[in-house]
C-alpha cells in the first residue's frame, strides 16, 4: 500500500496493468527506487522519440509524395515542404517540383536524386525562386527500371555560405511506403572523359568526339516500351537546329547490350531511321562501367525475359559535351527544346574543327 500512496498521483490511471505488478507488490522504499528509474527510463524514452522527430529529413509519419506534399524538419530550425506533380509519379516524365517554408528560408534550392537500391544516374537540379519564399523547377528520374526502387530526394537549402540538406525518401510503387534509412553522402559530379569503345568503324574514343558537340547516352536498342525513350527527345532537338548546326552534332548511344546491339550491324539501320547523326558504340562490361563512371551513370543486369530479350536497368541521362571533349551539360529532362539550347551552348563552347568520318 506504500507505494500506492507514495506515488499514487502517478501510477493510480494505470493500476490494473499487468507490467506494474510487480512494482506494487514491493516495499515502498524498494517500490520509490523502482519507480523513479522507471520515470527516469520513461522521460528518456519520451525525449528520444521527440528528438528522433526533429531529426532533419525525419517526414511525417504517413506521409507518401505520390499522394500530397510532404514536410520535414530543418537543421536549426523550422521546417521544409516538398511537392511533386502529376501525382503518382512515375520514370521518365517530367515533374514539377515545389518547396516552401515555415519559419525558415532559404536564398536557393537544389534538388540531388539518389537511387537507394542500385547506383544511378548523378542528377541534380536548381530551383527558381517563386513567390511567398517558394522554389519551383523542373526535375525528373532519369532511370530504365524493371523493378520498384526506393529514391532519396535531399533538398540542399543554401543561405549565404550555409548549405542545410533535408533527405525525403520515396518508393516508385505508389502503393508502397519507404523502408530505406536516407543516406548522408551524395554523388560527386561527373568530369566526363572517354574510355576506350568500340563503334562501327572500330575504336571509338575521345577523338571520334573531337570537333562534334556530342550528345551522349546510355541505353540499347530493345528497351521496353516503360522506359523513357531517348530517340524523341534527341530527333526533336536535332529537328530545331540548323542544316549547318546538325552538321557538327553527333548522337552517341553507348548501348548496354553487348551481344544483341552490334554496331557494325546496327548502326545502319539505326541512321536510316534517326538520321547520320547517331552513332552506336560499345564495349565489355568492364569498360561499360569505366564509362558510366565517367559520365555519373550506371546499370545493374537483370536476369533476361523467357523470351530472351535482355533486361537492363540503366541511367537515361542526356551528358553533352563540347566540340574539344569537355562535359559541359547533362539533362535529366527528355525535353527536346531544352536539349537544342544545351548543344547551341556546347557548339559555341569549343573551337575545334569537325573530324572528317
Amino acid at each position: 500500500m506504500g507505494l500506492r500512496y507514495t506515488f499514487g498521483s502517478l501510477f493510480d490511471p494505470f493500476v490494473g496493468f499487468p507490467f506494474l505488478d510487480p512494482i506494487m507488490s514491493q516495499s515502498p522504499r524498494s517500490a520509490r527506487n523502482t519507480g523513479i528509474a522507471v520515470l527516469v527510463l520513461l522521460l528518456v524514452a519520451a525525449a528520444a522519440y521527440l528528438w528522433w522527430r526533429q531529426l532533419p529529413g525525419r517526414v511525417e509519419d504517413g506521409c507518401s509524395l505520390h499522394e500530397r506534399r510532404c514536410s520535414a524538419p530543418v537543421p536549426g530550425g523550422g521546417r521544409v515542404m516538398l511537392g511533386i506533380e502529376p501525382r503518382p509519379l512515375r520514370y521518365g516524365p517530367s515533374w514539377k517540383m515545389t518547396v516552401s517554408f515555415e519559419e525558415t528560408a532559404a536564398e536557393k534550392v537544389e534538388v540531388d536524386f539518389t537511387g537507394l537500391d542500385a547506383p544511378t544516374s548523378y542528377n541534380r537540379v536548381a530551383l527558381a525562386a517563386a513567390k511567398d519564399g517558394a522554389f519551383e523547377g523542373e526535375a525528373a528520374l532519369p532511370w530504365c527500371g524493371f523493378e520498384p526502387m526506393e529514391w532519396q530526394a535531399t533538398l540542399l537549402l543554401g543561405s549565404g555560405d550555409q548549405r542545410r540538406s533535408v533527405p525525403f525518401v520515396l518508393s516508385t510503387d505508389p502503393a508502397a511506403r519507404p523502408r530505406s534509412e536516407a543516406r548522408k553522402e551524395l554523388a560527386r559530379a561527373p568530369g566526363g572523359g572517354m574510355a576506350m569503345l568500340r563503334g562501327a568503324d572500330g575504336p571509338f574514343g575521345r577523338e571520334q568526339m573531337q570537333g562534334y558537340a556530342t550528345v551522349l547516352f546510355f541505353g540499347y536498342l530493345r528497351t521496353p516500351a516503360h522506359c523513357p525513350q531517348p530517340f524523341a527527345a534527341i530527333d526533336g532537338a536535332l529537328a530545331k537546329l540548323s542544316a549547318d548546326e546538325r552538321a557538327r552534332v553527333r548522337a552517341v548511344m553507348i548501348t548496354l547490350d553487348t551481344e544483341g546491339d552490334a554496331p557494325a550491324r546496327l548502326q545502319p539501320e539505326l541512321q536510316a531511321k534517326h538520321g547520320p547523326n547517331y552513332r552506336l558504340v560499345t564495349g565489355a562490361d568492364a569498360d561499360l562501367i569505366g564509362a558510366a563512371r565517367l559520365y555519373g551513370a550506371a546499370f545493374v543486369r537483370r536476369l533476361p525475359d523467357p523470351d530472351g530479350k535482355p533486361r537492363i536497368d540503366h541511367s537515361t541521362v542526356y551528358s553533352i559535351v563540347d566540340p574539344t571533349g569537355r562535359l559541359v551539360g547533362q539533362l535529366a529532362v527528355p525535353n527536346p527544346e531544352r536539349l537544342a539550347v544545351e548543344l547551341r551552348k556546347a557548339l559555341g563552347a569549343g573551337a575545334a574543327a569537325p573530324v572528317a568520318k
